[in-house]
């Protein structure tokens, strides 16, 4: 139970960190087109140069920003999974440990009182 704890926690922590990243993506999208529409090209060979260049920023920014909403989407389904796996093993655990106090309590003990009377 302790080793599901520590990986839900893990996985909660990546959790919050994956909705961080999608919401610096959603800010950096909702920047690029406002900055677009803002921009009115004033003489054709310095605005473009500009433009091409503001476009460039732009876009690697973006490709960081989803690089880390990437990075971040693989952490939480890993933790997750692990989580997962870690409560399924518990469970295994536990159902076996009750198979093993019924069996004794009601077949063994009998078998005992029966033998000893």
């Amino acid at each position: 139970m302790k080793t599901y704890h520590m990986y839900n926690a893990d996985s909660i922590s990546a959790q919050s960190k994956l909705k961080e990243a999608e919401k610096q993506e959603e800010k950096q999208i909702g920047k690029s087109v406002k900055q677009e529409d803002r921009q009115t090209p004033r003489s054709p060979d310095s605005s473009s140069n500009v433009r091409i260049e503001e476009k460039h920023v732009r876009r690697s920014s973006v490709k960081k920003i989803e690089k880390m909403k990437e990075k971040r989407q693989a952490k939480y389904t890993e933790n997750k999974l692990k989580a997962i796996k870690a409560r399924n093993e518990y469970l295994l655990a536990l159902e076996a440990t009750n198979a093993s106090v019924f069996k004794y309590y009601i077949h063994d003990l009998s078998d005992l009182i029966d033998v000893s009377a």
